[in-house]
């Protein structure tokens, strides 16, 4: 199975290539998508807000939090 090499807020990744993903590459996808969309985040802040997106995709993905999807 492939693994997730982009990220698109806007676009659910595929679940089962998302949880096949390795959940560092995870995080470095996220972190990319930021940096190459020029959010503006303090240096202090990138890593966690990075993992809170992926916290948010790892529910979706698993199916285990439908009040993620409301």
């Amino acid at each position: 199975m492939a693994r997730v090499q982009e990220y698109n807020p806007d676009v659910a990744p595929n679940a089962e290539q998302w949880l096949d993903t390795e959940a560092f590459d995870r995080l470095m996808v996220l972190e990319r998508y930021h940096r190459d969309a020029r959010i503006d985040l303090p240096k202090s802040a990138r890593r966690l807000h990075a993992t809170f997106h992926v916290i948010v995709e790892n529910q979706l993905a698993m199916n285990d939090e439908p009040v993620v999807r409301a």
